[in-house]
């Protein structure tokens, strides 16, 4: 099962039984990815866009290792206090399909 696949899955057990239900979804998740683990790389609590290096506050944060290591980036919104931003790395032709199925099924959690 490829990892856009277990995703999909993932998505539609969310869907049938509520989000606010979903307290084991990390446990469902990870049964998914047997032969390839999903691995993220960073955290939305390192709050990368208040750092300073004297140039004033940072405009964009790439975690460049998910381009060959297969893993999510994740890190703090720079945009919305709270807020998280995801980062994927496939290539053209999977990222379309990811992009598509992730529109998608986001109109369909969204309250």
């Amino acid at each position: 099962m490829s990892g856009l696949q277990a995703m999909s899955k993932a998505f539609e057990e969310v869907k049938k039984i509520g989000i606010n239900d979903a307290k084991d979804w990390m446990k469902t998740a990870l049964a998914r990815f047997v032969h390839k683990p999903l691995t993220a790389a960073g955290s939305s609590m390192f709050r990368v866009y208040d750092v300073n290096f004297g140039w004033g506050k940072l405009s964009k944060v790439d975690i460049i290792s998910v381009a060959y290591s297969g893993a999510m980036a994740v890190a703090q919104s720079r945009e919305e206090r709270g807020g998280v931003e995801i980062g994927l790395s496939f290539i053209q032709s999977e990222m379309e399909v990811f992009k598509n199925y992730f529109d998608v099924n986001l109109q369909n959690v969204s309250p």
